[in-house]
């Protein structure tokens, strides 16, 4: 959980975390039905990610 989340958490004192010494990072994948329209709440989150890209 990444540290902004814990210090979010209403009682950040119930989670136990630990900091690890290399960061991680993962690869986002977006994954669409071409058959189906995209609801307008999806169009906000995939802008949303583009930004922070």
């Amino acid at each position: 959980m990444p540290a902004h989340a814990v210090a979010a958490y209403p009682k950040p004192e119930l989670i136990n975390s630990h900091h690890l010494p290399v960061a991680v990072s993962e690869t986002l994948y977006l994954a669409v039905r071409q058959q189906q329209a995209l609801s307008n709440r999806m169009h906000t989150v995939i802008n949303a990610v583009k930004k922070w890209l």
